[in-house]
């Protein structure tokens, strides 16, 4: 049967929330543990940097990104009217920046006059964008965010490699096959070749030039910390010859000898980079499913950051209900970060659509943003431990804002669990409930009835709500103060 907005299409499953929560036995639920403990026997290593906040799981904080287009907008083209620093401040509790660029833009004032403006003298929650293991040619790349600016390191990174490369008496820089040839990050490929080339991370003078290179750039300004892209413990899905051939794809013709090397070598640069910035805040963009709980390399990456980047959230499409990718390893990734101290990001993206196979409803443009990003966040809360962020590339800045990124449930009342008559995740909290409906092959909607009256992100009553697969719902017990000047979701009940 086709899956329809419309309840009178289809058997609904309903069971009641109570004036005090969502009701389920002990015995039949099943529970996901999510406090903030360490493993039994194990012990800390690097301590966590961020200055301590109040925990409330249900309050969003807020993860922006000053990529190019941002930063034409808002803090190149004009300089930063007191308006705009104020809501960016106020909205953003970490932000994605790039140095030098943003503690030294320049903005023309008059004919052949420029002023310098370092941003971090007004926003000091800036984590400094770095990866890992890139090489690339700004000379080529002039359009990439991480070469704006009067920035040299890239290029100074890339002619050192150069001349390793040239050299037979210089370890070589740059990854590569059993036949000599080039390796690359598995990103934007094409003719063979891709925009940043792999480097050796095992090699000592890439690893002491990629440490000095970030020192300098953060001591240039007020930063929080840094954001560290492509800790990927995984060899298989981290190399590329250019041509879409990766090792997980057995015609490649070339193999790693020995693919823990790569991820010791991995864990020792990170441990390298947190060692040499105690002080500062470390964000690790990480792919959670590289590795699971109980690996000893994983224990090491995590433990060398403050906070792990689950990108895109539990909106991948990738995720679902049953299987290694499935939405429940997912969660378990999250609270494996929790337990080990750390905190966590879902950084969400939009999807062509809300469920990736028929049967499926398919609502305009707006409507699929708007619902996958309240099943984005509702995923997000029932993960949350109080000191995460949730961060989107769409509807997140002064012009286009969604007040549901302004949700705060306030503290939870206990930890998810799936409701066992229908499948459903759930979680309370003093101020309402988040329902999510998992991915599912032929999943049917689920409709359940509310008591007393709950209300949506828009403030709309309601006693009844349908949730087709893919999809989540934030209900509040008493309508949100929220300042609605943005799109809304379309109540799919």
């Amino acid at each position: 049967m086709k899956n329809s907005l419309d309840t009178s299409a289809f058997v609904c499953c309903l069971f009641v929330i109570s004036t005090i929560g969502i009701t389920a036995s002990a015995t039949e639920q099943k529970i996901f543990k999510t406090n903030r403990v360490t493993h039994v026997n194990t012990q800390h290593v690097f301590p966590l940097t961020q200055n301590k906040i109040q925990k409330v799981e249900g309050k969003v904080r807020f993860y922006g990104f000053a990529d190019n287009t941002f930063a034409k907008k808002y803090l190149v083209d004009l300089e930063p009217v007191p308006a705009t620093i104020e809501w960016i401040v106020e909205h953003y509790d970490r932000m994605q920046v790039y140095a030098p660029w943003f503690n030294d833009t320049h903005i023309w004032i008059a004919p052949g006059e420029l002023e310098h403006i370092d941003h971090t003298e007004w926003y000091s929650n800036g984590l400094e964008y770095k990866d890992l293991y890139a090489i690339y040619d700004c000379a080529q790349e002039v359009n990439s965010v991480s070469c704006n600016g009067d920035n040299h390191e890239h290029q100074e990174m890339y002619n050192l490699a150069m001349q390793a490369e040239a050299d037979p008496d210089i370890p070589d820089w740059i990854m590569k096959d059993s036949n000599g040839n080039r390796l690359y990050i598995p990103v934007g490929c094409k003719n063979g070749e891709c925009p940043q080339l792999a480097a050796d991370i095992s090699n000592p003078a890439f690893r002491e030039l990629w440490i000095k290179q970030m020192i300098k750039a953060l001591q240039g300004g007020n930063y929080r910390g840094l954001f560290v892209d492509d800790v990927n413990l995984d060899v298989e899905r981290s190399l590329s010859d250019g041509n879409g051939c990766t090792i997980v794809n057995a015609s490649c013709g070339w193999i790693v000898n020995n693919a823990d090397q790569w991820a010791a070598s991995l864990v020792d640069f990170v441990e390298e980079i947190r060692s040499a910035i105690p002080e500062k805040e470390i964000v690790h963009n990480s792919v959670w499913f590289h590795k699971f709980p109980g690996d000893p390399f994983l224990e090491r990456q995590v433990d060398a950051a403050d906070t792990i980047v689950f990108e895109r959230g539990i909106n991948d499409s990738n995720i679902t209900l049953d299987n290694e990718f499935g939405i429940i390893p997912f969660f378990e990734a999250n609270d494996y970060v929790h337990s080990r101290g750390r905190n966590m990001i879902h950084t969400v993206y939009i999807n062509e659509l809300v469920c990736s196979s028929d049967p499926c409803f398919h609502p305009p443009l707006m409507q699929t943003k708007l619902i996958q990003f309240e099943y984005g966040l509702a995923g997000w809360l029932l993960a949350s431990e109080g000191h995460d962020l949730f961060g989107t590339l769409e509807l997140n800045t002064p012009d286009d804002w969604w007040h549901g990124f302004e949700t705060n449930l306030g503290k939870a009342l206990g930890d998810k669990y799936v409701h066992p008559n229908n499948g459903l995740f759930i979680r309370e909290f003093k101020r309402g409930v988040v329902l999510l409906n998992p991915p599912g092959e032929d999943a049917a909607p689920v409709t359940i009835n509310v008591s007393p009256t709950f209300y949506t992100l828009n403030g709309e009553p309601v006693n009844q709500v349908t949730l087709p697969t893919r999809t989540g719902k934030i209900l509040f017990r008493k309508s949100p103060k929220i300042n609605f000047t943005g799109p809304q979701v379309i109540q799919s009940n």
